[in-house]
């Protein structure tokens, strides 16, 4: 089954007036902090209001920092976003510390979580870059999945034999286009670098893979969200 949802970023305390005000007409979200700070300051006040607002919560995004916490903090605040949100699928950045954080998860037996790590373009230079970096770490760890980001991937890691290796490792696709290199635009742009429909048509039809689908945009483009997501329901026949 392959659910779908919209990312929704807390950045500021601003952040927190827009998800007052946040009306999702039953649109699930990806629960994405930006950074370490805003997410231990403002946790408890951005739980309250997706309770209030009985917004439902299918992936949380850890903020882009967190492994320069001390892991125990990290899986405290896992635990805390599953208990109160009830999600237990969370992506995390590839960056130095990773292999580290995924060691300790085994070691404090947290396997119950999804911890999906987000593939980047190699110049990024993350501990780990590309996706077949990923699986190869996912395969050594039970609790591991992968992100798919389409706007952060390579064009080769479309291909059929390629993308087919790695497919069984993914459990969350970020869906957005590129644009003169840019990235995160609607996944249905004109111009667009990548042939994202036809990929949705891909995935249910032809992989026949299940996972959650997430729509994650620049947030200049945010109010095509409910849209395109409507939009990504019908190509997925839900």
């Amino acid at each position: 089954m392959i659910n779908t949802s919209i990312s929704f970023g807390i950045r500021d305390k601003e952040s927190l007036e827009r998800l007052k005000n946040f009306h999702s007409f039953n649109i699930p979200i990806q629960l994405s902090i930006d950074q370490s700070k805003i997410c231990l300051e403002l946790k408890e006040s951005i739980v309250s209001i997706i309770k209030e607002r009985n917004i439902q919560v299918r992936v949380v995004h850890l903020p882009i920092d967190c492994l320069s916490l001390k892991f125990d903090v990290i899986v405290e605040l896992m635990d805390f976003f599953s208990r109160n949100v009830q999600s237990r699928k969370f992506v995390i950045h590839p960056n130095r510390g990773i292999i580290k954080f995924a060691n300790y998860l085994i070691d404090c037996n947290k396997r119950t979580y999804e911890l999906c790590i987000e593939n980047f373009m190699w110049k990024r230079k993350k501990e780990l870059r590309s996706p077949l970096q990923i699986y190869n770490v996912c395969q050594k760890f039970p609790n591991l999945k992968m992100t798919f980001d389409t706007s952060h991937a390579e064009t080769i890691w479309f291909e059929h034999k390629i993308f087919s290796y790695f497919l069984p490792k993914i459990s969350v696709v970020h869906l957005s286009n590129r644009v003169n290199r840019k990235g995160h635009r609607p996944f249905s742009v004109e111009g667009g670098e990548l042939n994202l429909v036809g990929f949705v048509g891909k995935l249910r039809k032809g992989y026949m893979w299940s996972g959650d689908i997430v729509l994650e945009y620049m947030s200049e483009y945010a109010e095509k969200l409910p849209k395109n997501w409507s939009h990504l329901n019908r190509l997925l026949g839900i």
